[in-house]
This record gives C-alpha cells, structure tokens and sequence, in this order.
C-alpha cells in the first residue's frame, strides 16, 4: 500500500510536470515536480524498505522466542540469556529503521512545503490574470459602446441630403476614427485570446499542483503512521528489556511473553499497512 502511496504522488507529480505552456512565473513548478521521483520517492521506498526489513525479523525472531520463553518458565535461566540477545538485536534493528524513518519525514514535509508555496504562487497568477481579462473586457466593452455610437452618429450624417462642408469633414474624421477603433478593438481581442489562453494553461497547472499537493498530504499521513508503529514497537521493546534485565520472580517470563506477543502483533500490522493498507 505504501509504495502504491508513493507512485500515486509521482504520477500527480509528472501531471504538474507535463502542464503545457505554464506562464513563465510558474516555470518553476516543473523542476519542482521534477524532484519527487528523483529524490523523495526513493527516500521513502528506502524507509519502506527498512521498517519492512524490521518488522519481517520481529516476526522471525518473535517466533523464535517464544520456546525459550517457555524453557525459561521452566526453570532453564540460560534461556533468558538468549531473549536478552534477541530483543537487543531487534532494538538496534529498529533503531536505524527509526533513524530513516524521521529522514524520509522531514524531506517530504520540506519538499511539500515548496509544493505549497507553488500551489500559491499558481493560484495568485490565476487571480492576477482573471484581473487582467477583466480590466480587458471592460476596455473591449467601452470601445464597442464608443464604435457603436460612431457608426450610429455616421449613419445620421450620411442621411442628410445635403453634403455641407463640416458633414463631409465630420464623416471623414469618423471613417478615420473607426479604423483606428477597429485596430484598437482588434488589437485588444487578441490580448484578450492571449490571456485567456495563460489563464487556462495556469488553470490546468492549478488543478495539477492541488492534485500533486492533495497525494502528498495523503503520503505524510501515511509516513506519519509508520514513525507511530515503530515508536510504539520500540517503547514496548524498550519495557520487555527492563522487565528482562531488572526483573526477578516468577512472574517475570510470562510477563515478557506478554510482550513478546505484543512486539508480534505490532509487526504484524507494520506488514500489513506496508503490503495491503
């Protein structure tokens, strides 16, 4: 389940990469994404790897335990020698896995963090530019009012039957007025289309990094869980090494074998969150 976790967040990962014709702000989002697969995904699987590797030989060596348990509460104390060794190995089994654990945390927390400050960044150039094609549309508005009440006012000009002087200057001055409103007009739809078209790509680059960033929660909860069953396992080894080391009595061996159950089932479920979820 955990690498499921981790390829899911590399293919949101290679969609921010793949967003077409990103405006030149947000150029950074590629390199960005860019990291995942080749930096903090092999961390992770490589501390995938690690707590897998512990709780495979916690399983083993809980198995192999539990007739020197036994031999123990039969009276046989050199038993006792040979658990102390298990767990201790099993302790700095955990502890390295721990130490990757924490690693591979604190490098996906930073690098979602970057992906954060993307996802901002995107989602102000999307507000900037909704700005822009607003302020647009509404200088496309005005100079269409403006080259509609010229051709009006030229069509009432050319109805006069009699062509007096300051008619036929009036009607130029509008002829050439109306070019230089149709180059406007023109020159401002294209604005408009050119707009529109970084909106849309920064939309898709939006929808992208919200995608990206949503698999990347889901992936620091998970890593979260792990550092949990690990911390659990080693606070329960740590209690069975004092009750082995300090303890005295009869009760003492079935009070390991309690816990020795316990560490069993930890990795069980570490196993079972790993491969199944």
């Amino acid at each position: 389940m955990f690498q499921t976790l981790i390829d899911n967040a590399a293919l949101a990962a290679k969609a921010v990469a793949d967003t077409q014709h990103l405006p030149p702000d947000a150029e950074g989002l590629r390199a960005h994404a860019a990291d995942f697969p080749a930096t903090v995904a092999p961390q992770l699987a490589a501390m995938a790897e690690a707590v897998g590797a512990f709780a495979r030989t916690a399983t083993e060596t809980t198995q192999a335990l539990k007739p020197q348990i036994d031999a123990w509460s039969a009276g046989q104390g050199q038993a006792r020698e040979a658990i102390v060794s298990g767990i201790s190995h099993l302790v700095e089994r955990l502890s390295g896995a721990m130490a990757s654990n924490q690693a591979a945390f604190a490098t996906l927390a930073r690098y979602r963090d970057q992906v954060l400050v993307d996802q901002r960044l995107v989602a102000q150039i999307s507000r900037d530019l909704a700005a822009r094609i607003a302020a647009l549309l509404a200088q496309l508005d005005h100079a269409r009012d403006e080259a509609e009440t010229q051709r009006k006012r030229l069509d009432i000009l050319r109805m006069i039957p009699f062509p007096l002087p300051w008619i036929v200057a009036e009607i130029a001055n509008l002829i050439k007025s109306g070019h230089t409103l149709e180059q406007e007009l023109s020159q401002l739809q294209q604005q408009q289309a050119e707009l529109q078209g970084q909106a849309a790509a920064t939309a898709g680059g939006m929808n992208a990094v919200q995608g990206f960033a949503g698999q990347l929660d889901i992936l620091e909860n998970a890593t979260q869980n792990l550092i949990t069953f690990t911390s659990t396992a080693q606070g329960n080894m740590m209690q069975m090494m004092q009750a082995l080391t300090g303890g005295a009595g009869s009760t003492v061996p079935a009070v390991v074998a309690a816990y020795v159950a316990t560490l069993a089932a930890e990795a069980g479920s570490i196993q079972h969150y790993l491969s199944d979820g």
